[in-house]
């Protein structure tokens, strides 16, 4: 009604002011006037966050959506258009936009704890339901997976794969793939003359390769060869996947997909790509069937049972097919290939990428954090003795290495490789605090909100690993709802956490020659990855020149640092970068101005990580990005 009203007072207008005008010019005018009408509702209807939510702080739509578009850093977005709007918010709710609609975004901990505990309540949103035809709705073949399912179909799937992935810790695997990981730094060392290093293409391929074969026994061997046709349709498959323009605009990459003939193209490699998952699925399946003949052949003639594989050596996919040959309520026919092609392909989304940032941050923390450091690898010495690239620990051993586990924990609450959790809706209207939340809102979990938040944990920015220790900050706010959420919580928290934990713990534990500094004399490990943001997950990497290298004029920082940034001076002068003496005495003047500056340059960097901006000046050739899921 409010729409048609719109129209018809704009009809009522133009009639008024062309009484002058010939017919083809009323004509035009009034279809003109319709048109722009039309745009400027739909737009407000776009921009504006729905009536019914009108009570609850919201950030700008256009500046999140060109932060997000523009693949701006999370905390810059965060800084700029959510803070101050968290600020005003009695409960810490907030709105911002996704893609067609509008979410609410919880802070607090002890309201995320309600989310996530009340499945009934607050179930998961399928966010592939009306995108039948999309990329992101073929990959993950709707939602009949463990991800987006819910209620009796969640129960079952989740039945079926709790023992498969309680079961799956190749331990083992996680080391033999570690020294294949060691051997292609070092030989690229070799071949190149240099001891810079990219570890994001390494880390990359290795957790590939992992999750491949850990996952349903596929050898990518990225290690070896990261330009083979496996691993080339993957890369493009999953960088595909994640394109912002069709993720925020899902109808072009179904109904108007015929605008976009490289997207077309991507379409078919899904296609390829998928074919080859259910040929392996097929194959596995045909495989375990064959070895139960055989061996239900071999119980009938009265021979000696052969022993079986390790079931934590095992691949996800065995151990999903044989749980549900084994459950007592279902047969094996009840998972279906579709179902197993779905889980698969959301066990790469959600194992891949994620665990390579979580180890990048980790190996980026330690190298300028160097007391953390020789602390770490005073830990790991005295359990695995020295030389431990060449030692591959037991379970046993890395359930000792507590500083090493507290230290992963620490990366993944700084650095939480999922900023945001999935969304579940409110099946019906209720309150939220004092806050009340409609029937059909649509509720998201702030994890880098709660993680940051002052009042759970001091200093928030800064690393700071004794957070967990026994008695520490962690287990005093234990009370206070889920402070801590990397994994989400609930009965729904991520199933393969532990496997997550263990894969970074074994790779970490081997690392015994962590980098000393971001720019020694060894191995150099000075890439730094910047998360951005919501949905997306792309990573940059900048990788500085060492200390004497360039020359920079103040007329060039002054460029380079606004305002808000003053803090960067510190940084650039006292670790990358021989100033001038003009621009050493404009520092000191800078400087001078800030209150409360830290003593420490690198402490400083890490406390203001992600609102840097760095100018080409002073990257010279050395900028180089590359886009994950």
């Amino acid at each position: 009604m409010e729409t048609n009203s719109i129209i018809l007072s704009t009809l009522k207008t133009i009639a008024k002011k062309s009484n002058n005008l010939s017919r083809p010019q009323k004509i035009l005018s009034i279809t003109t006037a319709i048109f722009a009408t039309l745009t400027f509702i739909l737009f407000k209807k776009t921009t504006s966050p729905p009536k019914r939510l009108k009570h609850i702080p919201s950030v700008s739509y256009v500046g999140m959506m060109l932060g997000y578009l523009k693949a701006q850093p999370l905390m810059e977005i965060t800084k700029k258009y959510i803070d101050p709007v968290i600020a005003k918010s009695p409960d810490g709710l907030y709105m911002r936009p996704s893609r067609k609609i509008w979410n609410i975004y919880v802070t607090e901990p002890e309201l995320a704890k309600i989310v996530y505990n009340k499945n009934d309540l607050f179930p998961k949103l399928d966010l592939t339901a009306n995108h039948a035809g999309t990329y992101s709705g073929k990959f993950s073949a709707r939602s009949n997976n463990l991800f987006f399912s819910t209620g009796a179909e969640w129960k079952r799937q989740r039945r079926i794969a709790n023992p498969a992935f309680h079961s799956a810790m190749p331990t083992n695997l996680f080391g033999q793939y570690t020294k294949k990981l060691f051997s292609s730094i070092a030989k690229s060392i070799t071949s190149n003359d240099s001891s810079l290093v990219d570890l994001s293409s390494f880390f990359t391929n290795y957790t590939l390769d992992v999750i491949g074969d850990a996952g349903f026994g596929f050898k990518f061997n990225s290690l070896q060869d990261s330009t083979s046709e496996y691993v080339l349709r993957y890369d493009k498959v999953t960088e595909a996947l994640m394109d912002p323009l069709f993720f925020f605009f899902p109808s072009l990459d179904a109904e108007y997909i015929w605008l976009f003939p490289k997207r077309q193209e991507v379409h078919k490699e899904l296609g390829v790509f998928l074919e080859m998952v259910r040929e392996i699925i097929a194959q596995k399946r045909l495989s375990l069937s064959e070895k139960k003949k055989l061996k239900e052949l071999a119980i009938a003639r009265g021979e000696a049972d052969t022993p079986s594989e390790k079931a934590s050596e095992k691949d996800i996919l065995t151990l999903l097919i044989e749980s549900a040959e084994t459950d007592e309520n279902h047969d094996i026919s009840d998972i279906s290939n579709d179902m197993l092609l779905s889980n698969m392909c959301v066990l790469f989304t959600a194992g891949h990428d994620t665990t390579t940032a979580a180890l990048l941050f980790f190996i980026y923390e330690l190298a300028i954090n160097q007391e953390i450091q020789e602390k770490a690898r005073k830990e790991i010495i005295s359990i695995l003795g020295d030389g431990t690239t060449d030692v591959l620990p037991t379970p046993e051993q890395l359930s000792k290495m507590d500083y090493l586990n507290m230290v992963i924990k620490e990366t993944l609450r700084l650095h939480s490789p999922v900023p945001i959790s999935s969304p579940r809706i409110a099946s019906e209207d209720c309150m939220l605090g004092q806050t009340f939340i409609p029937k059909g809102s649509t509720i998201v979990i702030d994890a880098i909100s709660i993680h940051r938040n002052s009042k759970y944990w001091s200093s928030p920015d800064l690393f700071n690993p004794d957070r967990f220790l026994p008695g520490g900050e962690a287990d005093q706010h234990a009370g206070s709802g889920l402070t801590y959420v990397p994994f989400g919580g609930g009965s729904r928290h991520c199933i393969g956490r532990n496997f997550a934990m263990n894969e970074q713990k074994m790779m970490l534990s081997m690392f015994g020659d962590f980098p000393q500094k971001p720019d020694g004399d060894d191995l150099q490990f000075n890439s730094i990855g910047t998360v951005f943001v919501a949905s997306l997950f792309l990573l940059e990497w900048f990788e500085y020149k060492p200390a004497g290298k360039a020359v920079i004029e103040l007329s060039e920082i002054q460029q380079l640092v606004g305002d808000d940034n003053k803090w960067n001076v510190d940084y650039f002068f006292n670790s990358h970068f021989l100033p001038s003496t003009e621009c050493l005495e404009g520092v000191q003047a800078i400087q001078s101005e800030i209150e409360e500056i830290p003593t420490r340059s690198l402490q400083l960097f890490q406390t203001k990580l992600y609102e840097a901006r760095f100018s080409d000046t002073l990257l010279e050739k050395d900028k180089r990005s590359s886009q994950w899921l």
